[in-house]
């Protein structure tokens, strides 16, 4: 005989399958964003990587990790992730650059 915990898991599982889709959505989306700044950056004249501007974005990030009542580890395992996020959105910035003047 299960009990009640055992019986929840299949549906806690399909929660987080559910939550990972969920998130690699908004990365791809976010990389998707990252590449319309840069068309607007190119056509400005402006450098892809601003150095204010992705501190700014690692402080907001921590904060709002902060504002969900939720532990200081976990702020700054949010923070620890973003630079990654960040970069991979600078590099597909910079691939989409690099075809652009090659044009």
């Amino acid at each position: 005989m299960k009990n009640k915990i055992s019986d929840a898991l299949p549906g806690l599982r399909k929660k987080v399958d559910n939550i990972d889709s969920k998130i690699v959505s908004l990365l791809a989306e976010r990389v998707e964003t990252a590449l319309e700044i840069e068309e607007c950056k190119r056509g400005d004249g402006k450098p892809i990587y601003v150095k204010d501007i992705e501190e700014k974005r690692l402080r907001k990030v921590w904060d709002e990790a902060m504002n969900l009542g939720l532990n200081v580890d976990f702020a700054n395992f949010v923070k620890s992730i973003f630079p990654l996020i960040i970069a991979h959105c600078r590099k597909s910035e910079e691939v989409q650059r690099q075809s652009a003047e090659k044009q």
